[in-house]
């Protein structure tokens, strides 16, 4: 957000042509980004982190440690309140969206599960927001597995359509 508050004294930026791409953890923080401004042309989602708070850091936790995630939870409860995590989740902000989004997932990530994207698809839809959703059968978190040039072609296609001369 500071960068995109600064981005006019940049000579060579292009303020009517700003993009963003988010993969992961970073899916979480653009969706945060395009609640926040309506700098942003379009973005693209890479296997994101979409999941409400407090799970979308807990599973990562969990995965490794049982005991840490519960401690964890315990620690979020009493420093936040059980009844403010939703303050804390993108997906409760996705009305404020006025980008366009391109969502990308591999059917066999496993380190975000492909059912994020699903279920956020599902709620962009709700709150009535364009996007594109593309699953890629067999493919991992990073699109190791065949699909990567295919995913950066439909990026490169989605923000062309988007772009202003």
């Amino acid at each position: 957000l500071d960068l995109l508050d600064t981005i006019s004294s940049i000579k060579e930026a292009d303020i009517n042509n700003v993009f963003m791409y988010g993969h992961s953890m970073g899916g979480m923080v653009t969706l945060a980004v395009l609640e926040s401004t309506n700098m942003i042309k379009a973005a693209t989602l890479w296997s994101a982190v979409s999941e409400q708070f407090p799970e979308s850091s807990l599973f990562f936790i969990r995965k490794r440690n049982i005991v840490q995630a519960d401690e964890m939870l315990q620690f979020y409860k009493d420093t936040f309140g059980e009844e403010n995590f939703g303050k804390f989740s993108p997906t409760n902000y996705l009305n404020y969206i006025q980008a366009p989004l391109i969502i990308q997932h591999g059917t066999k990530d496993d380190s975000v599960p492909f059912k994020w994207s699903v279920d956020l698809a599902e709620k962009l839809k709700e709150n009535n927001k364009y996007y594109e959703f593309y699953s890629y059968e067999g493919d991992d978190h990073n699109f190791a597995k065949g699909s990567f040039y295919k995913v950066l072609k439909k990026d490169v296609d989605f923000f062309k359509k988007y772009m202003t001369n």
